[in-house]
């Protein structure tokens, strides 16, 4: 569904961007208005992108009903938010941002698409004079040098930094991912960090077959029902693996497998011996990740896959001895 009906929503929706950018509570770096979609490259000042995204889609969404004489939801569920790295990672996104309109029909091409900050890094004039272009004009000689970074791959396929991201919500470096990681121990969990349970595993490679035994001779008594349900339980808990991809394992639904948890949780507050035997499964993989964290490669990491493919295709093209 378009989200815009026409410039004048698409200057409305731009107002009330403005108004968080003068209550200085965000950043703009880069921003574009697709026609059923928008990007941002923001900085919250004060954290709380959650309550920042709701000042301003949820007004605009009222706007548009009012004016269209709809009803209902506009936007297609809850905002997708990464947190990118400075440097190489920042600029890459900006690219990506700033392209997306040649990849429409509709909206190409970037040089003529008003509704983008495009214009603001090439030109130094655009459809608004708040956005940030220093940040990223800094790794540039001049605003041309930018322009040719960013159309440099104008012809290639159009990557989503969501695809390469860390956990779903970080596009950064291994550094980058460990230093947020270590940042976010001990602290409350947040909205702003929606997969915060994928996160703090992050390069956790689970080895099912080792659970299961843990499992096993950690609980030996039990039916294999509720063995089988404990690891369930202990996949949530200790690995990156989602609820359904649990439930493929343990062969249950996904929401068996919510249950399953808080039954277990519920559980393992009065039962001191269900807990203490969870506990020592719990240390026993802290162990062995430790162990193996050098070598420890989480499927969905696209650098690490990157480099292990490198390096695979360099071992079969080197010549033997």
């Amino acid at each position: 569904m378009e989200v815009f009906a026409d410039d004048r929503d698409r200057q409305v929706f731009l107002s009330l961007l403005a108004e968080l950018v003068r209550a200085g509570v965000l950043i703009v770096h880069c921003f574009c208005l697709m026609l059923t979609h928008i990007h941002l490259l923001a900085e919250t000042l004060l954290g709380e992108l959650s309550r920042c995204m709701h000042r301003l889609l949820g007004p605009y969404a009222e706007h548009y009903n009012r004016r269209h004489h709809r009803s209902g939801h506009l936007w297609q569920g809850r905002y997708k938010a990464l947190l990118v790295q400075d440097g190489d990672y920042f600029l890459e996104v900006s690219r990506y941002i700033h392209m997306n309109p040649d990849h429409n029909p509709k909206t190409k091409p970037v040089e003529t698409y008003p509704w983008s900050s495009y214009s603001n890094y090439t030109t130094g004039e655009g459809v608004v004079n708040w956005v940030e272009t220093g940040r990223v004009l800094s790794y540039f000689h001049s605003p041309q040098d930018y322009r040719v970074f960013a159309e440099s791959r104008r012809t290639e396929p159009l990557v989503s930094p969501f695809d390469r991201a860390v956990a779903g919500c970080l596009f950064g470096d291994d550094g980058f991912v460990k230093r947020v990681q270590e940042w976010l121990k001990g602290k409350a969990a947040s909205p702003d960090v929606p997969a915060r349970r994928v996160l703090d595993r992050w390069g956790c490679s689970p080895d099912i077959g080792l659970i299961a035994d843990l499992v096993g001779s950690t609980f030996p008594d039990l039916s294999e029902n509720r063995r089988n349900q404990l690891l369930g339980f202990v996949l949530w808990k200790y690995t990156w693996l989602k609820g359904v991809e649990i439930a493929k394992i343990i062969r249950r639904t996904p929401g068996a497998v919510s249950q399953i948890v808080r039954r277990i949780e519920l559980a393992g507050a009065t039962d001191s011996q269900l807990a203490s035997g969870l506990e020592t499964i719990r240390l026993r993989l802290e162990q062995r990740r430790e162990g193996n964290r050098s070598i420890s490669v989480h499927p969905d990491d696209w650098l690490r896959r990157e480099r292990l493919e490198h390096d695979r295709v360099s071992s079969l093209s080197r010549p033997s001895r």
